[in-house]
């Protein structure tokens, strides 16, 4: 077996044990058995399970397809470094906190509006957590706000200029438009978590790390959707650099 294959084999191994730790399931259960209930159970699996789908089908042929003359397929270093790469992700996947930890801007249920909206504006940011306290209320957006005013302007024809944000939240599309996630949660996480909610059509507009997802701490990090590109950056870079070889052609 070349050097190449035994990676590639090695890494697969790997990977199939792991999801057998994830379902508790025995030493002789097939992958794609095991890759379908870990992708239900983890969100790491759930991320790369098309892509796993394709390299069993590969290990498969490397296998089971012997000839006289020697085997049908051989892996490339490109793919042997994907490979190791997933196995890296999901044996360590990069945690939230080391990536999204930062000051949060805060309100309370009690600040007026329009300084809401001065601080959003600011930090040109469109939501802020709100605070009574350490206990989290809830989260106002630029979109609540609109809704608000067209609400005010409806019924009032005007703004009242001593308007509370607890009076606002109220005005929320959805009163759970936010999320909580811990620091030792991974990036995996955070993004099956955006892709749930709009699965379910609903909006998620900001995931909040606070230590234990617990409601009633403060924030120590904030992910919006905007952060996408940031949480799919993160698990390509991580990883890389594990290769062996600069080789990229086909044996």
């Amino acid at each position: 077996m070349d050097k190449l294959t035994s990676r590639f084999l090695g890494q697969f191994n790997k990977i199939h044990r792991r999801f057998r730790e994830i379902c508790g399931a025995g030493p002789t259960s097939p992958f794609p058995s095991v890759l379908d209930q870990a992708a239900k159970r983890n969100p790491g699996a759930a991320h790369y399970r098309d892509e796993l789908i394709e390299l069993g089908q590969l290990r498969n042929i490397i296998v089971h397809g012997y000839r006289p003359d020697g085997p049908i397929a051989t892996p490339c270093e490109r793919v042997v470094r994907r490979m190791e790469h997933i196995a890296a992700m999901l044996s360590s996947p990069p945690p939230l906190g080391r990536s999204f930890r930062g000051r949060v801007a805060l309100c309370a249920p009690d600040t007026p509006v329009s300084a809401a909206m001065k601080q959003m504006a600011a930090g040109s940011f469109s939501q802020l957590p709100v605070y009574n306290g350490t206990n989290l209320v809830g989260l106002l957006t630029t979109d609540t706000v609109a809704r608000w005013l067209a609400d005010c302007f409806a019924r009032e024809g005007g703004v009242l200029d001593e308007a509370k944000v607890g009076a606002v939240l109220k005005h929320a599309e959805f009163p759970d438009n936010f999320a909580l996630l811990g620091p030792k949660d991974s990036v995996f996480d955070a993004v099956e978590l955006f892709r749930q909610r709009q699965d379910n059509g609903k909006r998620c507009d900001a995931i909040l790390i606070t230590q234990g997802a617990a409601r009633d701490h403060t924030p120590i990090g904030i992910i919006t959707p905007f952060d996408l590109p940031k949480l799919y950056e993160a698990i390509r870079a991580s990883g890389r650099g594990s290769s062996h070889s600069t080789d990229d052609t086909l044996t």
